[in-house]
């Protein structure tokens, strides 16, 4: 199941961290270092990056808070561990 990442720090941590990133839209006007980082680590990590107008961005972001930057990633799983219950029987 995929899930998506918005916003330049969250993304940038996600390919550091190698979470399993399957695609990045970037808005085509960004710039600076945190952009041309998620770049060479996308190259890296053989990601597909899209460039694409902000208004593209604005339409499917969830949080309004995208820093020009949207990331499609493989999301984690929760996993809730159970421990032994003593009922005193």
């Amino acid at each position: 199941m995929k899930a998506k990442l918005e916003g330049r720090n969250v993304v940038l941590e996600a390919l550091s961290r190698g979470r399993r990133v399957f695609e990045i839209k970037i808005d085509k006007g960004a710039k600076g270092d945190k952009i041309d980082e998620i770049l060479q680590k996308a190259k890296a990590g053989k990601v597909g990056v899209t460039l694409v107008d902000r208004r593209r961005l604005d339409a499917i972001t969830s949080t309004d808070a995208h820093q020009g930057v949207i990331a499609r990633v493989l999301q984690k799983e929760r996993v809730m561990a159970m421990g032994r219950v003593d009922l005193g029987v």
